[in-house]
């Protein structure tokens, strides 16, 4: 059994437990084969987070279509866990809408599109850094 894992989201820092094997039902070999899943609560939402095992981040593309579908099958917003990456990489990912934790320091925030009785789809052309007040900010920074 894993042990809990500690993230940090723009310096508050929360822990996520492993979820448990038997309640991954609906998702694929692959996707459990290619994550660890792990249950967690941000600001009151729970949520779950996503982390790839190999060391490269999946492609912004691949996160987007695997994020809908735990999301649809797990009843759970997705937010990935991901190795720093480049600029051009984490816009790319709030173009498709993806929620994501990079770095300890960047952020695409689910609170805006979810949190209000949203759904994931309304965030996607929005600029984050615009609609959601932490979006993308380095940690301490507010846009």
């Amino acid at each position: 059994m894993e042990l809990k894992k500690e993230i940090r989201i723009l310096g508050r820092r929360f822990e996520v437990e492993p979820r448990a094997k038997e309640s991954l039902k609906g998702i694929t070999v692959g996707e459990k084969l290619s994550y660890r899943f792990y249950d967690g609560t941000y600001q009151g939402m729970p949520l779950l987070f996503v982390e790839p095992k190999k060391e490269v981040n999946p492609s912004p593309r691949a996160c987007a279509i695997t994020g809908k579908r735990l999301t649809e099958a797990l009843g759970l917003p997705a937010v990935f866990i991901l190795a720093p990456g480049p600029t051009y990489e984490r816009h790319r990912l709030a173009d498709k809408g993806v929620f994501f934790v990079m770095s300890e320091e960047y952020a695409l925030a689910w609170h805006h599109c979810v949190g209000k009785d949203k759904q994931q789809e309304d965030c996607r052309g929005a600029d984050p850094c615009s609609a959601i007040p932490f979006a993308l900010s380095p940690a301490g920074r507010q846009p």
